[in-house]
């Protein structure tokens, strides 16, 4: 790629992070901030095009670890681009899926054939709609962690679609042992067999306790209620302002969210 090409992709590429840290979700980063410190180890599962990636790297600094996962081959392709290009030695992109165990799974992806998309999901819940799908590799953070000399993970950020109890309970072992901070999106439209409530008494069982971020900030998670909180609506509902899908659990008796 040219010098102007190169230019152009990182311009891209900060626009979107900027974009994420002032107008699409603040709040959240905000939360990673609080609770990431220079030399940590954390996760990005579900990287996407690299929009919390970015600011995670800060914040753990030169002397901390990444770990992103993106099973899209074309967006982890690009992630690793971007990593190259920004010369970030300390950030890895595993073009892989994250799961309750090790393998392959089918990635359905809502959109045709070549072409990547945010909801790229292994639990798919609308399958009428345009997509196709292909297999991709998974791993459990317990043993992928285990292949890197297990070191303290302090915190997780996980954008999977619906697979999110999957993905805990592959992680079990980091949950007991280093009791990240965790950032999560969670969506009973993605949960037709289950509910959000599963994924938060999961968490809750390991010792955590939750808030979610709705349009005046945090809130405990006591007070979300679905009917109030994640309605649904003719049209786009969820992308209403009052719509909530984001999550933030700490380990009891940590500071505050």
């Amino acid at each position: 790629m040219s010098r102007d090409g190169l230019r152009m992709k990182r311009m891209r590429y900060l626009w979107r992070v900027f974009h994420y840290r002032l107008r699409q979700v603040p709040e959240e980063i905000a939360f990673l901030a609080r609770c990431i410190r220079a030399g940590d180890a954390v996760v990005d599962i579900g990287c996407h095009k690299g929009g919390f990636l970015y600011w995670l790297r800060r914040y753990v600094t030169a002397s901390g670890k990444v770990y992103g996962f993106e099973p899209q081959p074309q967006l982890a392709q690009y992630l690793k681009e971007i990593v190259a290009m920004q010369r970030w030695g300390n950030v890895v992109v595993e073009a892989s899926g994250v799961s309750s165990s090790n393998g392959s799974m089918e990635l359905f992806v809502p959109a045709p054939d070549g072409v990547a998309s945010p909801g790229a999901t292994l639990s798919p819940t609308d399958t009428d709609c345009p997509h196709h799908r292909f297999r991709v590799p998974v791993v459990t953070l317990d043993d992928y962690f285990r292949g890197q000399g297990d070191p303290r993970i302090a915190c997780i950020k996980c954008d999977s679609e619906g697979h999110e109890i999957e993905v805990f309970r592959g992680a079990e072992g980091i949950l007991r042992r280093d009791h990240p901070a965790l950032l999560f999106e969670c969506e009973q439209r993605h949960l037709p067999r289950a509910a959000p409530a599963v994924v938060f008494d999961y968490l809750r069982g390991l010792g955590y306790r939750g808030w979610f971020f709705g349009p005046s900030g945090l809130a405990p998670i006591e007070d979300f209620r679905l009917e109030v909180h994640q309605p649904v609506r003719p049209g786009r509902y969820w992308d209403a302002r009052d719509y909530c899908n984001n999550f933030a659990f700490l380990p009891e008796g940590s500071h505050e969210a």
